[in-house]
């Protein structure tokens, strides 16, 4: 359960990163059409087509991500290595080591650590140093050789960063995962010492009430004591039978008992309690839902089997 929450949180970081990405996409757009009014960008015949190239990147993962969410982390390093491409050739034909283009670095690796595994960030860094290295040649003195490795220390800090803040943030969300299970796990008990008070203490205090009448009538009405303690065995064994439940409920736990595992459970007591045949259909799939979700539906198909 706690994973599932920690990935619903990196896919709704994934929604947030790529509409930071649109925007980005139409500023350099914006900034390319400024550049062509004004004379001063790179040849169109060069740039449109990148334009062209770079709007597919973003439709594609932004696809991925509508209808395919399960695979936006398959495909994310696919997209990410086109994209540095991209930049890169951006970078070459429009100034080359002179390039603003060359700040688009910043927000891609940004934006891509933040749901990308330890190894992934490696290669991508990686191969932002090759290609701004080779979209910046020729390097013709030390000064442009120290400020392509300013360039690159920068990236490389603002990547570290950026991880760290990632790390830093699905640390969070793992504890306060495990918060809600503890306090769903903790009133679930409350409950359940409830119920020990309420509906087994009950019980027993009435059974003794019983046993005792019928003591009293063993020898003046021994029909009707039998009677009576027949009765009383059976509420013993409903109360046993509830115990054992209760019991069980207290030692279980939202990583071994699933909800469906309680269902099933509840459904082969049933058969035991009534002997009867009960058939149990779940999904195949496990369901995602939040721990006090799955108490509140074992403790509603509970209620529906035993009435």
């Amino acid at each position: 359960m706690r994973n599932n929450i920690v990935m619903n949180s990196a896919k709704a970081q994934f929604w947030r990163v790529n509409m930071m990405v649109w925007v980005l996409f139409a500023f350099v757009v914006g900034d390319v059409i400024v550049r062509q009014i004004e004379n001063t960008g790179p040849d169109p015949k060069v740039v449109y087509p990148l334009l062209f190239i770079g709007f597919l990147t973003v439709a594609a993962r932004t696809y991925i991500g509508s209808r395919r969410p399960e695979d936006v982390f398959t495909f994310t390093p696919l997209l990410t290595g086109l994209d540095i491409f991209i930049i890169s050739l951006a970078v070459y034909v429009t100034g080359r080591r002179d390039s603003p283009f060359w700040l688009l670095y910043f927000p891609l690796l940004v934006s891509e650590v933040f749901t990308a595994s330890p190894r992934q960030i490696v290669s991508m860094i990686g191969l932002v140093g090759i290609l701004h290295t080779l979209s910046s040649l020729p390097l013709r003195n030390p000064a442009d050789y120290g400020a392509l490795f300013t360039r690159l220390f920068f990236l490389l800090v603002v990547a570290g960063i950026a991880r760290s803040v990632s790390k830093a943030h699905l640390q969070r969300v793992r504890e306060l995962a495990r918060l809600r299970e503890r306090v769903t796990l903790a009133d679930e008990r409350q409950r359940i010492a409830r119920e020990f008070h309420d509906g087994l203490g009950h019980t027993l205090v009435n059974s003794v009430l019983g046993l005792e009448l019928v003591r009293r009538l063993a020898n003046r009405d021994p029909e009707k004591a039998d009677t009576m303690l027949g009765e009383q065995a059976t509420t013993l064994r409903e109360a046993l039978e509830s115990m054992r439940y209760v019991v069980w409920q207290m030692q279980s736990s939202s990583e071994t008992r699933s909800l469906e595992t309680q269902i099933r459970l509840f459904a082969k007591q049933l058969e035991e309690r009534a002997s009867l045949q009960v058939t149990c259909e779940l999904p195949n799939d496990p369901m995602d839902l939040a721990p006090s979700v799955e108490v509140m539906l074992a403790r509603v198909v509970q209620e529906s089997l035993t009435n």
